[in-house]
Protein backbone atom coordinates (compact mmCIF):
# COMPACT_ATOMS: atom_id res chain seq x y z
CA UNK A 1 0.00 0.00 0.00
CA UNK A 2 1.41 3.38 -1.04
CA UNK A 3 0.43 5.26 2.15
CA UNK A 4 2.97 3.50 4.38
CA UNK A 5 6.14 4.24 2.35
CA UNK A 6 4.87 7.79 1.69
CA UNK A 7 4.48 8.53 5.41
CA UNK A 8 7.82 6.93 6.32
CA UNK A 9 9.51 8.95 3.57
CA UNK A 10 8.01 12.17 4.93
CA UNK A 11 9.23 11.61 8.49
CA UNK A 12 12.75 10.74 7.40
CA UNK A 13 12.88 13.71 5.03
CA UNK A 14 11.72 16.10 7.74
CA UNK A 15 14.73 15.13 9.85
CA UNK A 16 17.13 15.26 6.90
CA UNK A 17 15.90 18.76 5.98
CA UNK A 18 17.08 20.24 9.26
CA UNK A 19 20.46 18.51 8.97
CA UNK A 20 20.81 20.08 5.52
CA UNK A 21 20.15 23.52 6.98
CA UNK A 22 22.95 23.07 9.54
CA UNK A 23 25.36 21.96 6.81
CA UNK A 24 24.59 24.70 4.30
CA UNK A 25 24.82 27.63 6.73
CA UNK A 26 28.55 28.29 6.18
CA UNK A 27 29.03 26.66 2.79
CA UNK A 28 28.59 27.48 -0.88
CA UNK A 29 25.19 26.31 -2.19
CA UNK A 30 26.73 24.59 -5.21
CA UNK A 31 29.37 22.75 -3.14
CA UNK A 32 26.74 21.65 -0.64
CA UNK A 33 24.42 20.39 -3.37
CA UNK A 34 27.19 18.39 -5.04
CA UNK A 35 28.46 16.77 -1.82
CA UNK A 36 24.94 16.02 -0.65
CA UNK A 37 24.06 14.15 -3.85
CA UNK A 38 27.51 12.52 -4.07
CA UNK A 39 26.89 10.74 -0.78
CA UNK A 40 23.42 9.72 -1.94
CA UNK A 41 25.03 8.17 -5.04
CA UNK A 42 27.46 6.18 -2.89
CA UNK A 43 24.60 4.70 -0.89
CA UNK A 44 22.78 3.76 -4.12
CA UNK A 45 25.73 1.75 -5.52
CA UNK A 46 24.44 -1.55 -3.99
CA UNK A 47 21.29 -1.33 -6.16
CA UNK A 48 23.36 -1.20 -9.39
CA UNK A 49 22.81 -4.94 -10.22
CA UNK A 50 19.04 -4.27 -10.24
CA UNK A 51 19.29 -1.41 -12.75
CA UNK A 52 17.78 -1.76 -16.23
CA UNK A 53 19.66 -0.34 -19.24
CA UNK A 54 17.21 1.39 -21.55
CA UNK A 55 18.10 4.24 -23.93
CA UNK A 56 14.53 5.58 -23.70
CA UNK A 57 14.58 5.65 -19.91
CA UNK A 58 18.10 7.09 -19.72
CA UNK A 59 17.24 10.01 -22.01
CA UNK A 60 14.18 10.94 -19.97
CA UNK A 61 16.03 10.50 -16.66
CA UNK A 62 18.83 12.71 -17.97
CA UNK A 63 16.33 15.46 -18.84
CA UNK A 64 14.55 15.29 -15.51
CA UNK A 65 17.89 15.25 -13.69
CA UNK A 66 18.67 18.62 -15.25
CA UNK A 67 15.49 19.97 -13.65
CA UNK A 68 16.53 18.36 -10.37
CA UNK A 69 19.85 20.23 -10.45
CA UNK A 70 18.01 23.52 -10.93
CA UNK A 71 15.40 22.76 -8.28
CA UNK A 72 17.87 21.53 -5.68
CA UNK A 73 20.21 24.46 -6.24
CA UNK A 74 17.41 27.05 -6.02
CA UNK A 75 16.02 25.51 -2.85
CA UNK A 76 19.48 25.45 -1.28
CA UNK A 77 20.04 29.06 -2.33
CA UNK A 78 16.74 30.03 -0.68
CA UNK A 79 18.05 28.67 2.64
CA UNK A 80 20.74 31.33 2.54
CA UNK A 81 18.04 34.02 2.80
CA UNK A 82 15.60 32.44 5.22
CA UNK A 83 15.05 29.82 7.92
CA UNK A 84 14.60 26.06 7.57
CA UNK A 85 11.22 26.26 9.34
CA UNK A 86 9.95 28.62 6.60
CA UNK A 87 11.62 27.38 3.41
CA UNK A 88 10.98 23.65 3.71
CA UNK A 89 7.27 23.88 4.63
CA UNK A 90 6.80 26.46 1.87
CA UNK A 91 8.33 24.10 -0.70
CA UNK A 92 6.20 21.33 0.79
CA UNK A 93 2.98 23.33 0.42
CA UNK A 94 3.56 24.57 -3.12
CA UNK A 95 4.80 21.28 -4.53
CA UNK A 96 1.45 19.40 -4.25
CA UNK A 97 -0.32 22.22 -6.08
CA UNK A 98 1.93 21.89 -9.10
CA UNK A 99 1.97 18.09 -8.95
CA UNK A 100 -1.84 18.02 -9.04
CA UNK A 101 -1.86 20.41 -11.99
CA UNK A 102 0.82 18.66 -14.05
CA UNK A 103 -0.51 15.18 -13.22
CA UNK A 104 -3.95 16.28 -14.42
CA UNK A 105 -2.58 17.80 -17.63
CA UNK A 106 -0.06 15.13 -18.63
CA UNK A 107 -1.01 11.78 -17.07
CA UNK A 108 -4.76 12.33 -16.60
CA UNK A 109 -4.98 12.13 -12.81
CA UNK A 110 -8.31 13.71 -11.89
CA UNK A 111 -8.91 16.40 -9.25
CA UNK A 112 -12.24 16.38 -7.40
CA UNK A 113 -13.95 19.46 -5.93
CA UNK A 114 -12.90 18.40 -2.42
CA UNK A 115 -9.28 18.08 -3.51
CA UNK A 116 -9.42 21.53 -5.10
CA UNK A 117 -10.71 22.98 -1.84
CA UNK A 118 -7.79 21.28 -0.12
CA UNK A 119 -5.42 23.10 -2.48
CA UNK A 120 -6.97 26.44 -1.47
CA UNK A 121 -6.41 25.62 2.20
CA UNK A 122 -2.78 24.72 1.46
CA UNK A 123 -2.26 28.06 -0.32
CA UNK A 124 -3.67 29.91 2.70
CA UNK A 125 -1.30 28.01 4.96
CA UNK A 126 1.60 28.93 2.67
CA UNK A 127 0.83 32.64 2.89
CA UNK A 128 0.41 32.40 6.66
CA UNK A 129 3.81 30.74 6.82
CA UNK A 130 5.43 33.62 4.92
CA UNK A 131 3.81 36.34 7.03
CA UNK A 132 3.56 34.58 10.41
CA UNK A 133 -0.20 35.36 10.27
CA UNK A 134 0.41 39.10 9.92
CA UNK A 135 -1.63 39.50 6.74
CA UNK A 136 -0.77 43.17 6.35
CA UNK A 137 2.92 42.25 6.07
CA UNK A 138 2.64 39.59 3.40
CA UNK A 139 3.43 41.96 0.54
CA UNK A 140 6.49 43.43 2.28
CA UNK A 141 7.88 40.08 3.39
CA UNK A 142 7.82 38.35 0.00
CA UNK A 143 11.36 38.38 -1.32
CA UNK A 144 13.95 36.63 -3.44
CA UNK A 145 13.84 33.46 -1.36
CA UNK A 146 10.14 32.99 -2.16
CA UNK A 147 10.75 33.37 -5.88
CA UNK A 148 13.46 30.73 -5.62
CA UNK A 149 11.08 28.44 -3.74
CA UNK A 150 8.36 28.91 -6.37
CA UNK A 151 10.69 27.97 -9.25
CA UNK A 152 12.11 25.07 -7.24
CA UNK A 153 8.62 23.73 -6.49
CA UNK A 154 7.64 23.80 -10.17
CA UNK A 155 10.76 21.89 -11.18
CA UNK A 156 10.29 19.33 -8.41
CA UNK A 157 6.65 18.83 -9.47
CA UNK A 158 7.61 18.20 -13.09
CA UNK A 159 10.24 15.79 -11.84
CA UNK A 160 7.67 13.85 -9.82
CA UNK A 161 5.22 13.56 -12.73
CA UNK A 162 7.98 12.44 -15.10
CA UNK A 163 9.00 9.81 -12.53
CA UNK A 164 5.44 8.50 -12.46
CA UNK A 165 5.42 8.45 -16.27
CA UNK A 166 8.58 6.32 -16.26
CA UNK A 167 7.07 3.94 -13.69
CA UNK A 168 3.92 3.63 -15.80
CA UNK A 169 6.15 2.88 -18.80
CA UNK A 170 7.74 -0.10 -17.04
CA UNK A 171 11.00 1.42 -15.76
CA UNK A 172 11.86 -0.02 -12.35
CA UNK A 173 12.46 2.13 -9.27
CA UNK A 174 16.15 1.21 -9.02
CA UNK A 175 16.90 2.47 -12.53
CA UNK A 176 15.18 5.77 -11.78
CA UNK A 177 16.91 6.24 -8.42
CA UNK A 178 20.43 5.35 -9.52
CA UNK A 179 20.59 7.26 -12.80
CA UNK A 180 18.68 10.27 -11.45
CA UNK A 181 21.23 10.57 -8.65
CA UNK A 182 24.16 9.92 -11.01
CA UNK A 183 23.14 12.55 -13.57
CA UNK A 184 22.25 15.06 -10.85
CA UNK A 185 25.62 14.60 -9.16
CA UNK A 186 27.47 15.04 -12.46
CA UNK A 187 25.50 18.19 -13.23
CA UNK A 188 26.29 19.69 -9.85
CA UNK A 189 29.96 18.71 -10.21
CA UNK A 190 30.13 20.69 -13.45
CA UNK A 191 28.47 23.63 -11.74
CA UNK A 192 30.97 23.54 -8.87
CA UNK A 193 33.98 23.36 -11.17
CA UNK A 194 32.78 26.25 -13.33
CA UNK A 195 32.71 28.40 -10.22
CA UNK A 196 36.09 27.06 -9.02
CA UNK A 197 34.65 26.17 -5.64
CA UNK A 198 36.65 24.33 -2.96
CA UNK A 199 35.25 20.86 -2.32
CA UNK A 200 37.77 18.83 -0.29
CA UNK A 201 38.30 21.37 2.55
CA UNK A 202 34.54 21.58 3.12
CA UNK A 203 34.21 17.80 3.08
CA UNK A 204 37.05 17.15 5.52
CA UNK A 205 35.38 19.08 8.31
CA UNK A 206 31.86 17.72 7.78
CA UNK A 207 32.35 14.15 6.57
CA UNK A 208 30.15 12.44 9.17
CA UNK A 209 27.17 14.85 8.92
CA UNK A 210 27.24 14.62 5.11
CA UNK A 211 27.37 10.82 5.22
CA UNK A 212 24.44 10.65 7.65
CA UNK A 213 22.38 13.14 5.63
CA UNK A 214 23.17 11.24 2.43
CA UNK A 215 22.03 7.98 4.03
CA UNK A 216 18.76 9.46 5.28
CA UNK A 217 18.10 11.07 1.91
CA UNK A 218 18.78 7.83 0.04
CA UNK A 219 16.25 6.04 2.24
CA UNK A 220 13.51 8.64 1.91
CA UNK A 221 14.01 8.88 -1.87
CA UNK A 222 13.72 5.10 -2.18
CA UNK A 223 10.52 5.09 -0.13
CA UNK A 224 9.10 8.03 -2.10
CA UNK A 225 9.61 6.37 -5.49
CA UNK A 226 8.24 3.09 -4.11
CA UNK A 227 5.10 4.94 -2.99
CA UNK A 228 4.76 6.53 -6.45
CA UNK A 229 5.02 3.08 -8.00
CA UNK A 230 2.18 1.84 -5.80
CA UNK A 231 -0.20 4.81 -5.94
CA UNK A 232 -1.17 8.09 -7.69
CA UNK A 233 1.69 10.59 -7.76
CA UNK A 234 -0.57 13.47 -6.74
CA UNK A 235 -1.72 11.69 -3.58
CA UNK A 236 1.78 10.50 -2.73
CA UNK A 237 3.15 14.00 -3.15
CA UNK A 238 0.48 15.46 -0.88
CA UNK A 239 0.88 12.81 1.80
CA UNK A 240 4.64 13.31 1.91
CA UNK A 241 4.08 16.93 3.00
CA UNK A 242 3.90 15.48 6.52
CA UNK A 243 7.57 16.43 6.53
CA UNK A 244 6.48 20.06 7.14
CA UNK A 245 5.76 19.94 10.89
CA UNK A 246 8.85 17.79 11.42
CA UNK A 247 11.07 20.40 9.74
CA UNK A 248 9.35 23.24 11.61
CA UNK A 249 9.55 21.57 15.03
CA UNK A 250 13.20 20.54 14.67
CA UNK A 251 14.08 23.89 13.10
CA UNK A 252 12.74 25.59 16.20
CA UNK A 253 14.16 23.23 18.81
CA UNK A 254 17.50 22.27 17.25
CA UNK A 255 18.40 25.41 15.28
CA UNK A 256 16.74 27.82 17.75
CA UNK A 257 14.89 29.65 14.98
CA UNK A 258 12.43 32.40 15.91
CA UNK A 259 8.61 32.29 15.79
CA UNK A 260 8.62 28.60 14.97
CA UNK A 261 5.37 28.10 16.93
CA UNK A 262 3.44 30.29 14.45
CA UNK A 263 5.12 28.51 11.55
CA UNK A 264 4.10 25.19 13.06
CA UNK A 265 0.47 26.40 13.21
CA UNK A 266 0.68 27.41 9.53
CA UNK A 267 2.07 23.96 8.74
CA UNK A 268 -0.89 22.35 10.51
CA UNK A 269 -3.27 24.42 8.36
CA UNK A 270 -1.41 23.19 5.26
CA UNK A 271 -1.69 19.61 6.50
CA UNK A 272 -5.44 20.06 6.94
CA UNK A 273 -5.62 21.01 3.26
CA UNK A 274 -3.49 18.03 2.36
CA UNK A 275 -5.87 15.79 4.32
CA UNK A 276 -8.75 17.04 2.19
CA UNK A 277 -6.70 16.35 -0.94
CA UNK A 278 -6.16 12.70 -0.03
CA UNK A 279 -9.78 11.94 0.99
Amino acid sequence: MWVIPAILSAFIQGSANVMQKKLVTNMSSSVFSFLFNFFCLIFFIPILPLVQWSVFALLIIFAKSFLTVLAFYLRTKALKFSSASEIFPLVSSLNPLFVFLFAFLFIQEKISTLKFFGLVVVIFGSMALISNFRVIEIRSKIGLQHGLVLASSIFYAINAVVTKFLLNSGTNIFTILFFSTLFTTLGLFIMVNRKSRRIVPDLETKLTPFALTGLLTSVYRLLAVLAMDLGPVSLVSATRRLQSPISVFLGGKVLKEKEWELKLLASIIMLAGIYLMVL
